[in-house]
């Protein structure tokens, strides 16, 4: 499936394509391998969301059990640190 990945920070893109079985966990290693985000600290965790249902897609699901589209948007963030 063809998906699109957005950038938690800035309006950047990055198109994919995905298997029914990958993981949350091994897109958010793809795309740091491909320098599209910046390692993960441990203290500040990707979160995606597959932007069609809002739904929070966990490091632990597949494509499939998150009920990823070809096209679906996926959208990246990353929490902020307090103060």
């Amino acid at each position: 499936m063809r998906v699109i990945f957005m950038h938690p920070r800035d309006s950047l893109t990055f198109p994919a394509e995905v298997e029914a079985d990958t993981t949350g966990q091994t897109c958010v290693d793809n795309l740091v391998k491909e320098e599209f985000l910046t390692s993960e600290p441990q203290d500040r965790p990707y979160t995606l969301t597959l932007e069609r249902t809002q739904k929070q897609i966990l490091k632990t699901m597949t494509m499939g059990e998150a009920e990823i589209r070809d096209n679906d948007t996926i959208s990246i963030v990353q929490q902020e640190r307090g103060a």
